[in-house]
């Protein structure tokens, strides 16, 4: 009887660690779509990259940001100087290492060391994508950001840029309105940064990612900014584009200037922006729909149950395109209206 209990615990955590091992090497659903992009296009090495959930690396990092330089610019990188610690010539992350110095995206530390195996962290991911933004020639400032409640616990060297990533949406907070500078990163979490900065800086113009979609929205109800209750029933029998945005950012303010033409161009078409928010003040979101006349809906979204309906995710914004029916039949995240507009053309059987 021992022995079978014995053979049967053993069995359990076998099957466990299994189980565990599987996981690890899938994307979570938040970030499947974004992610599994970036390698169906090629723009990644999925071969480089598994178990997920663990914590990248200063060289695994190096080699995101030499792509992105590489994506931005269309040239390739030159390699620099080795590091004195790092002589694996062989290993697949060493030239992209050497690259990445040459290009100013690392400095590595004050001994001259790299530390290629070390896990980066938060405040060191935003120097390195700052860095290679800078290497491929596009402005990287931190105007009009708002302080993390940690902001005191931001290295100094740091400061500027985790604002600036912040600005673009690239990085966010992790709760609380706090970054958590030294808390390190997943893969997974790594390659989310990425797409963002991949997709607001590389993509074709006017083009956002589209999936294509046909399942029944999910039905909510969200107050607007005048406290008005609004429900997907509510927009029955019309098309209807729901986008969400998050915490009022600049990228998602001037999408949602561009969205108003787009209600003056398609006037059968119904428009509602959910901001994504921890708090329910709408008094900066009101004066902003006042000063750029924005008459279309939009609803504060504070517990984030309807973007969890919707599987939002962190990449925004993200626009569900639904169709009279209620149906969703294509989602796509990006900030072009015109790739928008051609969805609306194409289930509008071309008509305005």
């Amino acid at each position: 009887m021992k022995r079978l209990i014995v053979h049967i615990f053993i069995s359990i955590i076998l099957l466990t660690s299994i189980s565990f091992a599987i996981g690890a090497d899938e994307l979570s659903p938040w970030s499947e779509k974004e992610v599994g992009y970036l390698f169906d296009e090629k723009v990644l090495d999925a071969r480089l990259f598994n178990n997920y959930r663990d914590y990248i690396t200063r060289k695994e990092f190096a080699y995101l940001g030499v792509r992105l330089y590489e994506s931005i610019t269309g040239n390739k990188a030159q390699k620099g100087e080795p590091f004195p610690d790092y002589s694996d010539a062989n290993e697949f992350y060493y030239d992209y290492v050497l690259k990445a110095r040459k290009l100013g995206i690392i400095k590595g530390y004050g001994d001259g060391s790299f530390k290629p195996e070390m896990k980066i962290q938060r405040s060191e991911i935003c120097k390195m994508l700052a860095n290679a933004l800078r290497a491929s020639g596009q402005e990287v400032d931190n105007k009009g950001y708002k302080e993390f409640s940690d902001h005191l616990e931001l290295p100094n060297w740091s400061v500027d840029d985790v604002y600036a990533i912040r600005r673009r949406g690239i990085v966010n907070g992790v709760g609380g309105n706090n970054f958590k500078p030294q808390k390190k990163t997943t893969r997974e979490q790594a390659l989310l940064m990425f797409y963002r900065a991949y997709s607001q800086y590389v993509s074709e113009p006017n083009e956002n990612v589209v999936i294509q979609k046909n399942i029944k929205a999910n039905d909510f109800e969200l107050k607007d900014v005048n406290g008005k209750k609004l429900t997907l029933a509510d927009y029955k029998g019309k098309i209807l584009v729901l986008s969400f945005v998050r915490d009022f950012q600049p990228e998602s303010q001037q999408f949602m200037k561009q969205l108003v033409d787009l209600g003056v161009r398609y006037r059968d078409v119904k428009i509602l922006v959910a901001d994504i928010r921890k708090d329910e003040d709408a008094e900066e979101l009101i004066e902003f729909l006042k000063v750029n006349n924005i008459s279309y809906d939009v609803v504060i979204d504070h517990k984030q149950e309807v973007a969890m309906d919707y599987s939002v995710g962190d990449v925004v914004p993200k626009t569900f395109l639904i169709d009279k029916k209620s149906n969703i039949v294509k989602e796509e995240i990006g900030l072009s209206i015109k790739s928008i507009e051609r969805s609306i053309e194409e289930l509008n059987g071309g008509k305005n």
